[in-house]
């Protein structure tokens, strides 16, 4: 297993750091779309780069039993965020399996964790969660946000299973958020605003509230697996 404490890395600094590197286009011998898939038998740093954006808390990334850890405390709020070092032009069709671990019913416990697709610079985001208020059922959610929080669209769709999939299809610069439901792929959102740029994605566990108590904390697991690129039209590394 491979544990690591995440630092707080400055945003320009982040942006600066995921912009630079080779391209290297997937087409190419060496790359092809299927490499970028991840079983996570280990911590690829050639694949993923962690960040912890805007909490102050501690989180923490590992890899147990071939599965991707994100690992929120028990004792404030926290952002974990696993970037992608390869970038998608044009279609492609993703999936990832999720496990969530938490206290079901806590009274104050409240996270977002899922899959977030964006542009390079994060001036856009299309977002697919799996979501919990305070006391109640796992919920999916899907938002379009500009400039990291300032949303333009929101869905809120029906209780969702703490162990599933997401699929995340883009198709004629149209986004489309899937779970998988008794073994059948199911849309939960269809995003309206249209993606004509370049997008990365991440990994994301965000708990707490930003516009509630500083100390409301939400101990919360979440594992991703079986990541996979089932398509792609121009997948690029910039490792």
């Amino acid at each position: 297993m491979k544990k690591q404490i995440l630092r707080t890395i400055p945003a320009f600094l982040l942006f600066v750091f995921l912009s630079q590197g080779q391209i290297v286009r997937a087409d190419t011998e060496k790359y092809t779309w299927q490499n970028f898939s991840d079983t996570f038998e280990f911590y690829d740093e050639t694949k993923w780069a962690t960040v912890l954006l805007y909490s102050k808390s501690q989180g923490i990334v590992s890899v147990k039993d071939e599965k991707l850890v994100l690992e929120a405390p028990n004792y404030e709020p926290c952002e974990i965020e696993i970037y992608a070092l390869f970038t998608f032009e044009g279609d492609f069709d993703i999936q990832s399996d999720y496990s969530i671990q938490y206290t079901p019913g806590e009274e104050k416990c409240r996270f977002n964790a899922g899959i977030v697709m964006q542009t390079l610079g994060d001036e856009t985001s299309y977002k697919t969660y799996a979501a919990v208020n305070p006391g109640k059922k796992p919920f999916s959610r899907t938002r379009v946000d500009l400039e990291g929080e300032n949303n333009i669209e929101k869905y809120k769709g029906a209780f969702i299973d703490q162990d599933g999939s997401f699929r995340i299809v883009k198709e004629n610069n149209i986004i489309s958020s899937y779970k998988k439901d008794e073994g059948k792929w199911r849309l939960i959102y269809q995003f309206k605003k249209p993606s004509l740029e370049k997008l990365r994605m991440r990994f994301k566990l965000q708990t707490g509230d930003s516009q509630g108590p500083e100390n409301e904390a939400c101990p919360t697991i979440i594992t991703f697996d079986n990541f996979k690129i089932n398509s792609s039209s121009s997948p690029k590394s910039t490792a």
